[in-house]
């Protein structure tokens, strides 16, 4: 956690791009408050200077902006590097999907109005890296719901569109009752030939897509926050192209065969 007694020069420093000013000061405000440096820009030229000539460790930006938008500067930014710094997009207008926008890399999007608090929590959150997130203990009464799905082949070797992954989660082609986004659960992923365990998580559901859209498949966005199976590193190590990729949580573009699944409510 970021210690808001800490010298400046220890703070990690977020780079907040609003072009409403009011706005602009309240999040800078609260991330100081919480123990963060905070750097301001009103477009997304704007934010591309400051990122050029400063180390920044993470992004706030709203979408619709007249001078540049934040769809833009997270291309721009994940153009230049996939990892760093990681994105958070605000908005107060339906201009982009959740889905789309994790799919070009966006770490979080939040709709406007939010509270605080929340936006700090997320930023903290998105700090800790991706092997520190899945290396967190797993509690039962984290999980809202169970799903198990028998998968036909190893996802990241086969053409089988079941699973896609993305550096922060993956999208899972599901018929069955589709859980809410927001919403906490168990997933585990068994080979279909053999008894192996591919992947057994603890995941939050980024979004939802309730039907088919032309090459959009019916399923869910989902951010893997605990890993039970396989350890932090050898999960890395599985998924290795994804890992380099811009995508966060792919958007779920191409046909996949039916699963086997089971939705089990823990409600």
């Amino acid at each position: 956690m970021t210690d808001a007694t800490a010298p400046s020069h220890n703070r990690r420093i977020a780079l907040v791009v609003e072009d409403q000013e009011r706005l602009r000061a309240a999040i800078c405000f609260e991330l100081e408050e919480a123990g963060f440096s905070t750097r301001e820009a009103d477009c997304g030229p704007e934010a591309l200077k400051i990122i050029a000539m400063e180390k920044i460790d993470i992004v706030l930006s709203d979408i619709r902006m007249p001078k540049g938008g934040g769809v833009e500067l997270l291309q721009a930014i994940r153009s230049r590097n996939v990892h760093t710094p990681p994105v958070i997009l605000m908005t107060a207008f339906a201009d982009i999907t959740i889905g789309d926008a994790m799919d070009k890399g966006a770490e979080r999007v939040f709709v406007k109005p939010f509270e605080p608090h929340l936006l700090v929590e997320a930023v903290r959150d998105t700090l800790l890296g991706l092997k520190a997130k899945l290396a967190r203990p797993v509690s039962a009464a984290q999980s809202n719901f169970e799903i198990e799905v028998t998968i036909d082949a190893d996802p990241t070797a086969d053409a089988s569109n079941q699973l896609q992954f993305g550096r922060g989660g993956f999208f899972l082609a599901y018929n069955d009752l589709l859980p809410k986004p927001g919403e906490q659960g168990h997933f585990s992923f068994t080979l279909k030939h053999g008894p192996t365990v591919w992947l057994d998580c603890l995941g939050r559901v980024a979004w939802t897509r309730s039907e088919a859209d032309g090459s959009l498949m019916r399923g869910c966005g989902v951010e893997i926050i605990a890993l039970l199976t396989p350890t932090p590193e050898e999960y890395c190590g599985r998924i290795g192209r994804a890992m380099s990729s811009r995508m966060y949580i792919p958007c779920g573009t191409r046909q996949a065969p039916p699963t086997t699944s089971k939705l089990h409510s823990g409600r």
